[in-house]
């Protein structure tokens, strides 16, 4: 009798019958046609390799010396990484799933009929579903035949679908690659929620994963609305140079987390751009508002419609809030590479600086000062920190015990300038009369306070 060969693998000629070696096209057959699809031993399905892949898998649940995934949407830039965030797990799920040939288990057929991987496109499917899925292909149909006693073409392309007899043996082995991956702590949470479900034990990896999702994202809601509040709270001000990289870098970060909503605020991408669309660059401004013109457009049309539209639409790929992303941040590179970006100038800006005894700093009629200047004390912006109506004022007894000398009473304004942070802490700049200034970054201002300024005598 010959022996079985895998209906999604092949037979390699001096290791046997292995599986996998790349995703399934709609008919649920391998896409690679034509080529070696063998690419790892652990692909091969004899007993020697299948006792391996399953030891090196348990081993692998059980050490908590691992990076594994706990549930937690995105881990803070900041934090050590000592786990998986989602889209972590999910990738390493994805290379484990290439490794030991498993494409079949996490190939699905959506709606129209289009085969797509559900490691891409779990956004799209629900637990039933893909429990659905996995029910109908594990009980093969019987066999049609015509008047002949052959069987039919048909017959044999509905049977195809199914399972064969080395996917039904690799089903725990599914799961087991999934569970690697998930700390004990979350797999528990999991168990808990799930366990109801008729044969949750014997469920495969990719049903554990869809579980795994959900049970990621239900707790992951306040972390949605939190991501929201931190977006419209950004701000590029906030930022020393306005550093578009940096604040891109934020946005992108908040964004995947949004994300992970059913839909984005319809105009996210409209307010991202708003958001650096007052730099000091003319010219940046400019490009910022001609992509500006693309998006508000594009967003306006889904504005009695489903937002979740929006992400069919042809130009998202470009103008959603993602693509954003790299254009602001390709627009800022550009001109910072032409060092041609007026926040990093050599030169200390003149519209900061207050003349010698500008007593208009004193603004008795409660008109905002010019320059973008305020106070570093209280932040007002109607008047500076040498000013009597500051309530942080502190007036001054000279040293000699008299009243005040003619130069104890010319007071002079604090540069607001001297204050800003540069992108690099080394920098320094000439004034409007030639002087060198420094940055340092561990000097505190005894008059205001504030950590880090411009002196004349070191970096």
């Amino acid at each position: 009798m010959a022996a079985l060969s895998p209906r999604r693998g092949g037979n390699h000629p001096s290791y046997g019958e292995y599986v996998g070696g790349s995703e399934l096209d709609d008919n649920y057959s391998l896409k690679i046609v034509g080529v070696r699809t063998f690419k790892y031993p652990t692909q091969l399905r004899n007993l020697k390799q299948l006792s391996m892949n399953q030891k090196t898998l348990m081993d692998a649940k059980k050490d908590t010396s691992m990076s594994k995934f706990n549930g937690t949407l995105e881990i803070p830039p900041d934090q050590e990484k000592s786990e998986l965030d989602k889209d972590q797990f999910i990738k390493a799920l994805a290379d484990e799933v290439k490794y030991y040939g498993l494409q079949s288990f996490f190939s699905i057929t959506k709606d129209n009929g289009v085969m797509v991987s559900l490691l891409k496109e779990s956004h799209a499917f629900t637990v039933a579903e893909v429990i659905a899925e996995y029910e109908d292909r594990l009980d093969e149909l019987a066999i049609v035949a015509n008047n002949e006693g052959n069987e039919t073409v048909q017959s044999k392309i509905d049977r195809f679908k199914s399972y064969d007899v080395f996917e039904i043996n690799d089903l725990l082995l599914s799961r087991m690659v999934v569970e690697s991956l998930i700390t004990s702590t979350f797999r528990e949470k999991i168990d808990t929620r799930f366990s109801h479900l008729k044969e949750y034990d014997e469920l495969p990896g990719q049903v554990l994963f869809m579980m795994t999702l959900e049970a990621c994202n239900a707790s992951a809601n306040l972390d949605v609305e939190g991501a929201k509040e931190a977006f419209e709270a950004l701000s590029l001000s906030s930022y020393p140079g306005e550093n578009v990289e940096a604040f891109a870098t934020d946005a992108l970060r908040l964004l995947k987390i949004m994300s992970g909503d059913y839909a984005m605020p319809l105009h996210t991408g409209s307010k991202l751009l708003k958001k650096v669309s007052e730099t000091q660059s003319t010219y940046f401004n400019r490009r910022i508002h001609s992509h500006l013109d693309m998006v508000k457009p594009m967003e306006n049309k889904y504005r009695l419609k489903d937002p979740a539209l929006l992400k069919k639409d042809p130009d998202y790929s470009t103008y959603g809030p993602i693509g954003i992303c790299g254009l602001i941040q390709a627009e800022y590179g550009t001109l910072y590479a032409e060092k041609d970006w007026p926040a990093l100038t050599t030169t200390a800006p003149a519209v900061n600086i207050a003349p010698v005894n500008d007593r208009s700093n004193q603004n008795t009629d409660d008109v905002p000062l010019s320059g973008g200047r305020k106070c570093f004390k209280c932040q007002s912006v109607f008047h500076l920190a040498n000013s009597p109506k500051c309530p942080h004022y502190k007036s001054r007894t000279p040293r000699n015990g008299g009243g005040h000398s003619n130069s104890s009473q010319q007071n002079t304004t604090i540069d607001a300038w001297k204050y800003l942070h540069p992108a690099d802490d080394n920098q320094t700049l000439l004034d409007h009369n030639g002087k060198q200034w420094f940055f340092c970054k561990h000097c505190k201002c005894r008059k205001t306070d504030k950590v880090g300024f411009y002196n004349l005598s070191h970096c």
